[in-house]
């Protein structure tokens, strides 16, 4: 609920909170835990009426999120695992909670939102105004060899990185009549300015084939792939 403060103003706070430094995935090459995660926000929000017949609300609002990539969660069934990988056997398996993960598979994103509502009624007629900006930056890196088709490639050192910037500035008028007539009519005008980056680079360290006595995936570790690029 809103904290009243006098008659003509109240203030509203909230946020959340949530870290997991524990969990359950975890890569088979550096030990790292794949599942932790971060993320808590805060809004705040005040409410105003200056005069009778005019309301304002404004709004401030920030997030933070440091969380796993969706494929830390994936997996390959065993081979002949009947009936979901039977008939066509995929040739490894990755289990479940431990991953052939060497690069941090994760992504970050910070959203901050502001908002102004004003409304005044002028008797016959209802002004409203809605102001609004909104920007979202978020990162994200992955190991992308982990889930590759063939044994070399599962092999090499593949990371992907992207970036995001997103922002949006809106404002919004309008026009109404107040419903006491016998018509009621509404007109407006709304203008929004949308400006996004998204930049994505792939980084691999690659041999040109499998060291001598690596012939499957499960026989090759990391380091010796790595060493012999």
């Amino acid at each position: 609920p809103a904290l009243p403060i006098g008659e003509r103003i109240a203030v509203r706070i909230g946020g959340f909170g949530e870290r997991q430094d524990d969990g359950f995935y975890r890569s088979t090459i550096t030990g790292e835990i794949l599942d932790r995660e971060r993320r808590w926000g805060v809004r705040g929000q005040v409410a105003l009426r200056p005069v009778d017949g005019m309301t304002i609300n404004l709004l401030a609002e920030h997030s933070d999120e440091d969380s796993p990539r969706p494929d830390v969660f994936e997996f390959v069934l065993p081979v002949d695992d009947a009936p979901y990988n039977g008939a066509t056997p995929s040739g490894f398996f990755i289990d479940r909670f431990a991953k052939p993960i060497n690069a941090p598979s994760r992504f970050t994103r910070k959203i901050e939102t502001y908002r102004a509502d004003l409304s005044f009624d002028l008797g016959p007629v209802v002004f409203e105004s809605i102001t609004g900006y909104r920007q979202r930056v978020a990162t994200s890196q992955a190991d992308v060899d982990t889930f590759a088709v063939g044994a070399v490639q599962r092999q090499l050192d593949a990371r992907t990185a992207g970036s995001e910037t997103f922002k949006r500035l809106f404002q919004d008028v309008r026009f109404s009549s107040n419903g006491t007539g016998p018509v009621t009519w509404l007109v407006g005008a709304e203008y929004t300015k949308v400006d996004s980056v998204l930049p994505t680079t792939t980084t691999a360290i690659v041999p040109d084939t499998l060291p001598a006595g690596c012939t499957a995936a499960i026989a090759c570790t990391l380091p010796v792939i790595q060493a012999a690029a």
